[in-house]
């Protein structure tokens, strides 16, 4: 018998990790199930000379020892804990696509669906349909910002499109605020890779009103060039932009679009 290191109950079957390239290699067992989870996939840290096995997440590998989280905080309810994975995250700009739904849950990343019918009822009966009464539980529950999901509920901009729509979700995942979510939706049509990066988090929100307002707004090509890596004012200065260079914003550090030429 022994105990799995992600559940801590006692068992008799599992998986060996090696966990090779701390200080001192030491092992640590993983039993079946937890093995077998969805948020609990490992593979090898990017870092080429890193051999440590940390977690997968989409084509992420979060490696304990290269970023100072350790891999067993997946597995926690800590909140603290939770807050640090989140945060990690974050800054790493994972979008939520990639993440597995139990562990995008965990992290608050995500609005639970298993929310209880008797804290719904209230709400449902009030006249929310249940995607907003279950977000708005959650943000109750976490000190999240009840008064933008029903500044969303209040609004007609969303109305077009599906409940399922990354924008609207994002706003009822408190990832949004709902002046944010209106703002994009402003932009969405002209400037759909943009949007969409805003969506994810890949670039800010005050980085994109940022670039538009310093002169590539009706530039949707030029903003696309931007979100390939390229410097907006080596760009502005190829298509003849005028570029107002006190307000524009740095160069990205890396491409957050793909595309062909």
């Amino acid at each position: 018998m022994y105990k799995c290191e992600s559940c801590k109950e006692k068992v008799s079957a599992g998986k060996k990790i090696r966990d090779s390239c701390t200080a001192i290699t030491s092992d640590f067992m993983i039993c079946n199930n937890c093995y077998k989870k969805g948020d609990l996939k490992l593979a090898k840290c990017k870092n080429n000379r890193c051999k440590k096995l940390g977690i997968k997440i989409g084509s992420n590998v979060i490696c304990p020892d290269a970023h100072t989280i350790k891999w067993k905080l997946f597995s926690s309810n800590n909140e603290k804990d939770m807050r640090s994975v989140s945060n990690y995250l974050e800054n790493k700009n994972v979008p939520l696509s990639t993440l597995n739904p139990d562990l995008a849950t965990k992290i608050g990343r995500t609005v639970p669906s298993n929310v209880s019918q008797d804290k719904l009822l209230p709400y449902l009966n009030s006249g929310l349909s249940e995607n907003f009464a279950r977000a708005i539980v959650y943000a109750e529950e976490n000190n999240g910002d009840v008064g933008s999901i029903l500044d969303l509920w209040e609004a007609d901009w969303w109305k077009q499109y599906p409940p399922t729509d990354i924008l609207v979700q994002a706003i009822l995942e408190l990832r949004l605020s709902e002046k944010d979510g209106k703002y994009i939706h402003s932009i969405r049509s002209d400037y759909p890779n943009l949007a969409k990066c805003c969506i994810e988090q890949t670039v800010t929100m005050s980085w994109t009103r940022s670039l538009l307002k310093s002169g590539f707004e009706g530039y949707p090509e030029a903003v696309d060039d931007i979100l390939l890596g390229g410097n907006p004012m080596i760009i502005a200065r190829i298509r003849g932009i005028n570029l107002d260079t006190k307000t524009s914003p740095p160069k990205l550090k890396k491409a957050v679009i793909s595309g062909k030429k």
